[in-house]
């Protein structure tokens, strides 16, 4: 059912390959039945598309929260982070987790004097319970930029980190980040932000 709920592109490519047999079909065998059963698959791939395109999913919501927030810290945006916020999110690393607040305030205010080249998101996979009001997201960043340290700008290098991220679901098809877990960030990162 996922292929069809997620991701229904591996539906459509088949549906595609058989309509194109059965298109060579009828090239070959000039029989009419198999441009109908052509028409229909196409008709049928047609009607999936526009259902997926129409029903988004929690989990699919809770992805296009992942990459608003991607495109704002690349645009440094500390608005539009907060506005994906939960009011009591926590940060955590190996096992470790603290209330957010005042590290948050932290890491946006020097977001604010970070300049990114580039956020890509990648590796995404993300989860919702329907239930629970409970999701998550875990993910891959590349990153690269400079920040600015009064006159001076140091780069970033390229950076490669993984991410998890708890969400709640706040109202009806709205999902805040709750937990933001740091699977794997470099050694100067997690010494900067979480002091090991």
């Amino acid at each position: 059912m996922h292929y069809l709920i997620e991701d229904p592109s591996y539906v459509l490519v088949a549906l595609g390959i058989v309509a194109l047999g059965f298109l060579v079909a009828v090239k070959v065998t000039q029989q009419g039945k198999f441009l109908i059963w052509a028409g229909g698959l196409a008709a049928l791939a047609a009607l999936i598309f526009a259902v997926d395109q129409l029903w988004v999913t929690d989990a699919e919501r809770i992805e296009g929260v992942v990459y608003d927030l991607a495109r704002a810290v690349e645009a440094s945006d500390v608005d539009r982070i907060r506005s994906h916020l939960d009011e009591r999110v926590s940060i955590g690393m190996r096992g470790h987790s603290t209330d957010g607040s005042a590290l948050l305030g932290v890491v946006l205010t020097m977001l604010r004097s970070t300049h990114f080249d580039f956020v890509r998101v990648g590796q995404l996979t993300a989860e919702a319970g329907s239930l629970t009001k409970r999701g998550s997201a875990e993910f891959k960043v590349t990153a690269t930029g400079t920040f600015r340290e009064g006159v001076a700008e140091v780069p970033l290098g390229s950076l490669g980190t993984e991410w998890s991220l708890g969400f709640r679901e706040q109202s009806p098809g709205v999902w805040k980040v709750n937990r933001i877990t740091a699977i794997r960030v470099p050694r100067e990162v997690s010494r900067a932000l979480f002091g090991r």
